[in-house]
């Protein structure tokens, strides 16, 4: 459990020899024993303290989380961070639309008649120190990610990944939310917004099944680019 699920993924699709890459793991819901949990505050120190350590002050920081990972990107995107973004890739995020029931009663109140056999409930919802911190630590109004406050800042590249049989979310919510941010002459920087969803697949199939990397993994690269460019000019 834990960063060692995802080292495929970031391997042989997020990684490359050229790039540094940092891997951050939330304890309390990595299956891991213990209580202990972090603070939002000192999460995001720590990210900042990797970061001035091996990097350049200037070096543009992509940003990638997964499910509840979306979640702590809500919380460096308000944060002395968010000068360093300039890509933002979110794989079935949980925090967008989080205020809306679905997240909170799919995950942590899914009724017993309504449990399966999924690795959502037999890996992720009921394991007792996952279930404790969502239920005692977790500031469920402060991970929110709002795509009015994400868009902002016209450098900051946005990739996001849906599965269409997610079991957390509601993907036809979070997708039509995304495109309305997509096409409205109201948005500022909608251009910056790509959107993949897979239909017929359900919640971390992309981690596991190597068939969807290269789904992320050229668009990354294309917005990459994009950075890139700007910061040469």
């Amino acid at each position: 459990a834990g960063k060692t699920f995802y080292i495929p993924l970031a391997l042989f699709a997020l990684g490359d020899r050229n790039r540094s890459m940092f891997l951050f793991e939330n304890p309390p819901i990595s299956c891991s024993l213990g209580f202990h949990a972090l603070t939002e505050d000192e999460t995001v120190r720590g990210v900042e303290e990797a970061l001035d350590r091996h990097l350049d002050p200037h070096s543009p920081v992509a940003l990638c989380g997964h499910s509840f990972g979306s979640c702590p990107l809500s919380w460096l995107l308000y944060s002395p961070v968010r000068s360093r973004i300039r890509q933002f890739i979110l794989l079935d995020p949980v925090s967008i639309l989080l205020s809306e029931p679905d997240v909170v009663l799919n995950f942590v109140y899914r009724r017993l008649e309504q449990a399966t056999t999924s690795k959502i409930d037999v890996l992720a919802s009921s394991e007792l120190f996952t279930d404790y911190y969502l239920r005692r630590h977790f500031t469920w109004y402060n991970s929110e990610l709002w795509f009015e406050d994400l868009l902002s800042d016209d450098g900051i590249q946005v990739l996001v990944c849906l599965s269409g049989n997610d079991e957390i979310i509601s993907a036809p919510k979070v997708r039509l939310e995304i495109e309305r941010h997509m096409t409205s002459p109201c948005s500022n920087n909608s251009n910056n917004i790509k959107l993949i969803h897979w239909d017929n697949v359900g919640h971390a199939h992309c981690i596991t099944a190597s068939t969807f990397w290269n789904d992320i993994r050229v668009p990354m690269l294309r917005q990459e680019e994009t950075v890139l460019a700007r910061k040469i000019d």
